[in-house]
């Protein structure tokens, strides 16, 4: 993820911006999945402090299974599938910087395209063992939060209504079937698992649950599964858990709307008939890329799009996406506060307020956490 490579670019913006007529005293930053975990963190890091003043974390959080920890001896790993035959660590590090960009990507390619969240990611953020200004992280997300060991400002979460079916299209477009969800693969090493009897014990409450709600829909059960455990648990309990420490101008919605700008669905003409909104999907409303369709003013992807980029534009320059309450869009986007988890459904042209998000599988998610991950975190080791 490179984030002290991210707050270096930071700290050129807030030097430079000016410059190009922009604000060093108002800067938004945001990310969507991986990047929104990056912003989550940002705002957690000292190290980044004073570089910006409002986040938006899209699909994505610091709470996230696959967002922060990391194995030891990945250069190792690395060096490995490169060939590298020595034992010396010294000769290991020339071998490695002496990689061409196409060696880097063969070792890339030995790493399943699905992340894995029921063990400690290859690479990824940890809480470094340093006491100075050189650390990132100086404890995990959980402590700085609960110890409000961090500056607070405007943050807005968020979701779209049907993360999962990211995971069917990745699967069509590269073997042209559905989506094999290995059952191992559900259980989020959060839950701290310690025996194969547990293992086997929560693999088979997972699947009597999803089993159980997916026959009051359409939906397969293996993607909800799929985008509870990668993602919505996570980010929603990231809110939950600012909200707690009185994080005020805390925001959240989720994105159900589904128009031809629904681009990453539409990339296999079997998940472009699925319901809902993708991973990914969002971002077609904020970005033209080569997928974007012509479509007319007066259209429903016109209207959806400008709301978006009103509220978000809204958001980054006041903290606050609705600053004029009802008057601009009907509604007024209430913020997330403990015992009441407000959101915004972006929906299709629509805007709706609504309350409690996913309740119930999110509930399910915490109860499993109770009762199995006894308190205890999983160690974040060196990288």
């Amino acid at each position: 993820m490179g984030l002290k490579d991210q707050t270096m670019a930071l700290r050129w913006v807030k030097k430079n911006i000016e410059k190009f007529g922009g604000d060093p005293n108002s800067v938004t930053i945001f990310g969507e999945s991986a990047g929104g975990c990056s912003v989550h963190l940002h705002s957690l890091s000292p190290m980044s402090q004073g570089l910006f003043h409002r986040v938006i974390a899209h699909s994505g959080s610091a709470f996230n299974p696959w967002c922060v920890g990391g194995q030891k001896d990945t250069g190792k790993f690395a060096a490995q599938i490169l060939t590298y035959e020595g034992k010396s660590q010294m000769k290991m590090l020339p071998f490695l910087q002496k990689a061409s960009v196409q060696d880097i990507m063969k070792v890339q390619e030995n790493i399943t395209i699905m992340i894995e969240i029921h063990q400690l990611a290859l690479v990824g953020p940890i809480a470094e063992n340093i006491k100075d200004d050189l650390a990132f992280l100086p404890n995990t997300p959980e402590e700085l939060i609960a110890l409000k060991e961090y500056k607070k400002v405007p943050i807005m979460f968020g979701l779209t209504n049907e993360e999962g079916i990211i995971a069917d299209v990745i699967s069509f477009v590269t073997t042209g079937k559905e989506m094999e969800l290995r059952p191992v693969q559900t259980l989020v090493r959060t839950l701290n698992l310690k025996t194969e009897e547990e293992k086997k014990e929560a693999m088979d409450e997972i699947k009597k649950f999803y089993t159980k709600i997916s026959k009051k829909s359409d939906r397969p059960s293996q993607l909800w599964i799929g985008g509870d455990a990668w993602l919505t648990y996570g980010v929603h309990k990231s809110a939950v858990s600012h909200a707690k420490r009185d994080h005020k101008d805390l925001y959240f919605y989720v994105f159900s709307a589904d128009t031809q700008l629904n681009y990453f669905k539409q990339l296999h003409p079997v998940t472009a008939k699925y319901k809902g909104t993708s991973h990914i999907d969002d971002l077609g409303y904020i970005f033209k890329t080569k997928f974007t369709p012509d479509f007319q003013p007066d259209s429903i992807e016109a209207k959806t799009m400008q709301n978006v980029v009103k509220l978000w534009t809204n958001f980054a320059k006041y903290g606050n996406p609705t600053p004029k309450g009802d008057k601009e869009f009907g509604v007024m986007w209430k913020p997330v506060e403990e015992g009441a988890f407000n959101f915004m459904n972006i929906g299709t042209g629509s805007l709706e307020l609504g309350r409690n998000p996913f309740a119930e599988r999110v509930d399910f998610w915490e109860k499993l956490h109770k009762k199995y991950a006894h308190g205890e975190k999983l160690a974040h080791t060196e990288l």
